[in-house]
């Protein structure tokens, strides 16, 4: 065999091999647009709780597959970039932490595992960080971080097509009669349903404000923030209509001064105020003040709904009192109820609640001080003041980057979208979908970032 022949049988295998890295990346993409659109919509109508069940099943499902091609296209391409971020590492150490928490709990099984549908687990949280690391791996090219943005506003449209016919029409797609009630819907609980499409809305409002697109995507996107609204009215949670409010001003803000992150200034006239993002705080505005409409409107269509939660106080108190004999790793994750049980109020006895079992407490977090002790709460209390960090990175830009068509745009709505989602998984207890979601757009985020340049990659090889 002469050089020509070899050099031709070096190309035909390095052609092959690309074949199959463009492949698998792909696969790995596709699978994770997949549960980008399952999620929100996905159930199980023959499981114990169809909705939890049907959620946890698809989130572990597609992380896996998407996370097995990828690392099959990594092979195959003999090269892998991996971002150069704190917020990874800090991740990992919550993750790690949740691991350790979780062995020295007294129900190890409980604490790594669980029941399915259980929110506070070892497994969840390695999903949750796979999903953000392989997020952050999976949409660097930024076309991709557009599709990801479609794929949720398609996904969302049709959970609000399916409760209009529910809520409305009183027709139910799927059988087995697992929507027996009005505020029954594909997304979880009813103030979750709530923050799913605050979230949805605020991702549509910040595109309208920060992106440069056609009519007919203006015309779309609008449509999604129309839908957002009439869906979170029909909800009608409070806290998500403040906070929602907060991050709309803050878009409002931000829009009022976008001349700060492009290179055309603009003036400060009354055209450049009047602005869609402050019709939309308006509209929060009222719907908070007189809330007795939108209590009408829930009182018409039977969806007024009341949840029971352990105040923040008693939520304190409880980790407080829990950590005395578990300080540094806590009861173990998936605990929290039996913490409750052991060390709530006496006055609780006195109560209807008397019998009640609580998973969590006031907010996500806080219930963390209980189960995964100091070191938990240290952890993510870091791994958020990273991710804070990082916005900063967002609204330092001095003019358009011009490698990435709406770079900038992308990083500050996949900011304000994952900030939007750990606000209520601080102050609440959301269910798996919003609680999954905040991780994959913090991964989204962080890909973002990378697109536009404001943090670097290391490219590991591997050896011949």
């Amino acid at each position: 065999m002469d050089t020509a022949e070899i050099k031709i049988k070096i190309v035909k295998e390095e052609a092959k091999k690309e074949k199959q890295f463009f492949n698998s990346e792909k696969l790995a993409a596709f699978f994770f647009y997949a549960l980008i659109f399952l999620m929100p919509i996905f159930a199980l109508p023959l499981a114990v709780a169809p909705i939890a069940s049907g959620k946890a099943t698809l989130f572990f499902g597609g992380i896996l597959l998407s996370a097995f091609f990828w690392i099959f296209s990594a092979l195959a391409k003999g090269s892998v970039k991996i971002p150069k971020s704190a917020l990874l590492i800090s991740c990992g150490a919550v993750v790690l932490v949740w691991l350790a928490s979780a062995l020295s709990s007294g129900n190890v099984g409980l604490s790594l595992m669980g029941k399915l549908y259980d929110l506070d687990t070892f497994s969840v949280i390695f999903a949750a960080g796979l999903a953000l690391f392989f997020g952050s791996m999976i949409f660097q090219p930024g076309k991709r971080v557009f599709v990801f943005y479609l794929t949720l506003f398609c996904s969302s449209f049709v959970v609000f097509l399916f409760q209009l016919l529910h809520l409305v029409f009183a027709i139910n797609i799927i059988p087995f009669n697992i929507f027996p009630y009005a505020t029954s819907n594909l997304i979880g609980s009813w103030n979750d349903f709530s923050i799913f499409f605050g979230f949805i809305g605020l991702v549509s409002l910040a595109f309208l404000e920060t992106a440069k697109f056609g009519k007919g995507m203006k015309i779309f996107l609008f449509i999604i923030l129309l839908i957002s609204f009439l869906a979170m009215v029909s909800a009608n949670f409070f806290n998500n209509w403040i906070t929602f409010g907060v991050f709309s001003l803050l878009i409002f803000i931000m829009a009022l001064f976008k001349s700060r992150f492009s290179e055309r200034a603009e003036s400060m006239g009354a055209k450049n105020f009047l602005r869609i993002s402050l019709f939309v705080l308006m509209a929060v505005i009222f719907f908070t003040l007189f809330r007795d409409v939108a209590g009408n409107i829930n009182n018409l269509l039977k969806t007024s709904s009341a949840e029971v939660r352990p105040s923040w106080s008693v939520t304190l108190d409880i980790a407080q009192k829990s950590l005395k004999d578990n300080a540094v790793l806590g009861t173990g994750p998936n605990t929290f109820v039996y913490d409750w049980l052991k060390f709530k109020p006496t006055v609780i006895n006195d109560t209807i609640f008397w019998n009640a079992r609580f998973s969590s407490g006031f907010g996500y977090l806080p219930s963390m001080m209980a189960t995964t002790g100091i070191l938990g709460i240290v952890a993510l209390i870091f791994f958020l003041a990273i991710f804070l960090s990082y916005g900063r990175k967002v609204f330092s830009y001095k003019k358009e980057d011009t490698r990435l068509p709406g770079g900038q745009a992308l990083a500050v709505v996949s900011f304000l979208g994952a900030a939007y989602l750990w606000t209520f998984i601080v102050l609440y207890s959301p269910g798996l979908l919003v609680f999954a979601m905040a991780f994959i757009m913090t991964g989204v985020f962080l890909a973002s970032l990378i697109n536009s340049g404001k943090i670097g990659a290391a490219e590991i090889r591997r050896r011949e």
